[in-house]
């Protein structure tokens, strides 16, 4: 699909394109390689934030069966995203629109809630 079909498709005119949010005009840009390598990074990022979370409470003694489970779900996560970044295909790749913004909108969330506790 190209960038004017799905603009057309979401409602967007070529000369009220020009009047969007530079964001919105990228939204409109997506096609599925792009999509694949973003979804799938994102993956990854909330693979890494949910074991390095239960990594380190298990590191400073703190050990339960959930600790030990979210740190191996982690773990797993974010080696099942690099394996599939790296030998899946962006062509075989097929997420609907609601399932790929979800992922991406709750990993920005997921981030942006884990940087109280950084501090």
């Amino acid at each position: 699909m190209d960038a004017s079909s799905l603009s057309q498709k979401i409602g967007v005119s070529p000369q009220s394109r020009d009047r969007l949010p530079t964001f919105m005009v990228v939204l409109c840009d997506y096609d599925a390689m792009e999509r694949f390598y973003v979804f799938y990074t994102c993956m990854a990022i909330y693979g890494t934030v949910f074991a390095t979370g239960a990594i380190l409470t298990l590191v400073n003694g703190s050990a339960s069966l959930p600790l030990i489970s979210g740190s191996i779900a982690g773990v797993g996560m974010v080696l099942a995203s690099i394996y599939e970044l790296f030998t899946g295909s962006p062509s075989d790749f097929e997420i609907g629109d609601v399932g790929f913004w979800a992922v991406v909108s709750g990993v920005v969330g997921f981030l942006l809630l884990q940087i109280p506790g950084l501090l």
